[in-house]
């Protein structure tokens, strides 16, 4: 980071010149992938976040199946494909194994829609096993969360823009994808409301710009959001200042936030932050409809995960039994 702001200071000041970019021509893998995300993006209608999980799972696969030479997807075996599922899960958890076997399904159809004859592959991908209500989701307490905000450093810029991502998890439930790419006009400050205009759920929604929201962004466009050409709330403020952000960047600094105010959570994404608001509104008393409507859940299916008992929780409120002691 000294190092950009190095460059920064000397560019600036006309000390030095930016190096002009050699055009360099994609790898048959990356123009692979390239079509593969319009394909994901056009066809399927995925959201950004899911289409960049799937690139970045079969990105190390394919350059590692093909190199530089050319993208045969026919010349892939039903062995490799066991064998990529199988290595990952000797490193990674379930859920993580089981999204990268549907990014490789994916693919497959993929292949099949354009007319290679691989359709054999997909039934090649072994089964993961990866119950979603095994586990209850990682959320932040009350005091947890206090601890949070206080450890932010709004005195810089990127400590506002890290307390405005924050609150836009915490106190809207948004997801680190549409925290990225929320727009300055979608913020209606009068009518004191914000759109998404294209969330998971494939429809646009108007949620009620909360005060604390509306302070960390106000807070952030006035004192802490380089220049930018483009409508984006949240810009980058490393080389190249004033870029787009995407998810991946969001729950970077959410997990940098989570890790300087010296929390420990089995996850430290952005999603925690989401599965906070939830958490609380179950711990409320609200019911699991308006709770899925909070959330902008397609199925309530999803939001039973949050109507599981919470055995820690539980223990602190719960009475002894008649007879003997609280140790």
């Amino acid at each position: 980071s000294v190092a950009r702001h190095f460059f920064v200071v000397l560019r600036d000041r006309g000390r030095c010149s930016v190096p002009t970019a050699v055009p360099r021509s994609p790898s048959p893998v990356e123009i692979l992938l390239e079509r593969f995300d319009q394909h994901l993006r056009d066809a399927r209608g995925l959201a950004s976040s899911t289409r960049e999980r799937h690139l970045r799972d079969l990105r190390p696969l394919l350059e590692g199946k093909y190199g530089d030479d050319a993208a045969d997807p026919s010349a892939i075996t039903v062995q490799e494909v066991r064998s990529w599922v199988v290595t990952r899960a000797a490193t990674t958890s379930p859920r993580t194994v089981k999204q990268m076997a549907s990014a490789i399904r994916t693919l497959v159809r993929f292949f099949v829609f354009q007319g290679w004859p691989v359709a054999h592959l997909a039934t090649a991908v072994p089964m993961v096993q990866a119950h979603r209500l095994s586990g209850m989701p990682s959320s932040l307490s009350d005091e947890q969360l206090a601890q949070l905000m206080r450890s932010i450093d709004v005195s810089k810029p990127i400590g506002l823009r890290a307390r405005a991502i924050v609150e836009c998890a915490v106190s809207l439930g948004l997801r680190a994808g549409e925290i990225a790419t929320l727009r300055i006009s979608d913020v209606d400050w009068r009518e004191g409301s914000v759109r998404l205009p294209r969330t998971k759920s494939r429809r646009a929604q108007v949620l009620p710009l909360l005060r604390a929201v509306g302070q960390a962004l106000a807070s952030y466009l006035k004192r802490g959001r380089p220049k930018s050409p483009n409508d984006r709330i949240f810009v980058r403020h490393y080389f190249p200042v004033g870029g787009l952000l995407q998810s991946k960047d969001v729950t970077s600094t959410v997990r940098r936030a989570i890790r300087r105010a010296g929390l420990r959570l089995p996850s430290s994404g952005a999603h925690a932050l989401r599965h906070t608001v939830a958490s609380r509104l179950v711990r409320a008393g609200v019911g699991m409809k308006d709770i899925a409507d909070v959330m902008r859940h397609r199925s309530i299916d999803t939001t039973r995960i949050y109507a599981k008992v919470d055995w820690p929780r539980l223990a602190e409120v719960a009475l002894p039994w008649p007879g003997t002691r609280m140790l």
